[in-house]
């Protein structure tokens, strides 16, 4: 069952050309409405389904996280931190 914090989380467009989030602000609950999962969906389909609409997968590795995020208050809120580990700063951090 996908968590709370998960179904609140912001989505973003990932870097291909096409597909997309359908709205500003589209967070996991919208979109597992709109593709007709369920919040018992593993992540692992949840996921998939997000690369195949062209969103960014959820992180579901912390170990895959830039150490910057593991301590932030808005991981798994309304950030999904990155996997970016040469940023070094991030103007949304919240202790």
């Amino acid at each position: 069952m996908l968590s709370d914090s998960l179904l609140r989380t912001t989505l973003a467009d990932d870097d291909t050309a096409t597909g997309g989030i359908s709205f500003v602000g589209e967070t996991l609950a919208d979109f597992i409405s709109e593709v007709g999962l369920s919040i018992e969906s593993p992540l692992a389909e949840v996921n998939e389904a997000l690369k195949s609409c062209g969103i960014k997968p959820l992180v579901n590795d912390k170990s895959q996280l830039n150490t910057i995020c593991l301590d932030c208050k808005c991981l798994n809120v309304t950030c999904m931190g990155t996997t970016n580990m040469v940023w070094t700063g991030c103007i949304y951090k919240e202790r």
